[in-house]
């Protein structure tokens, strides 16, 4: 077994594990990294590597928008199916127009969702004094 074998059965082992919501950050996260990738490379005239990283940026934003239950999760998720096909409409544009400012805006609109992701995380695995004290 090759390194490079060992670190997919790695990752793929940690995808498989993860909670629903680690799995929303590791999209957002991988989003950003491929978003930022985009850019470098359209930066540096690396034309093959800015299409296979912002396709790749594509990828992730469509099953962030596929992922949404736009019934179950009403306006909310509702506004953010729009918010994504925002991002993915600019993700095209960054890769047929070679523009790294519009993946960079994906990025930070992605970094922007993450965050408040973590922070509901947060939340949920924080305890409340109610369920401590119903604990004891």
């Amino acid at each position: 077994m090759t390194a490079n074998d060992i670190r997919h059965l790695y990752q793929r082992t940690g995808v498989e594990t993860a909670t629903p919501h680690r799995l929303v950050a590791m999209l957002y996260e991988g989003g950003i990294r491929r978003c930022h990738e985009g850019a470098a490379a359209i930066t540096a005239a690396n034309l093959e590597e800015a299409s296979t990283a912002l396709l790749k940026a594509q990828a992730i934003v469509a099953e962030l928008m596929a992922g949404l239950d736009v019934e179950a999760g009403g306006e909310i998720a509702q506004q953010l199916f729009e918010h994504y096909s925002y991002m993915h409409r600019r993700l095209v544009h960054a890769n047929i127009k070679r523009d790294a400012d519009a993946a960079s805006e994906v990025a930070n609109l992605l970094g922007q969702l993450n965050e408040v992701w973590q922070q509901i995380g947060q939340q949920q695995t924080t305890p409340t004094v109610s369920k401590v004290a119903s604990i004891g």
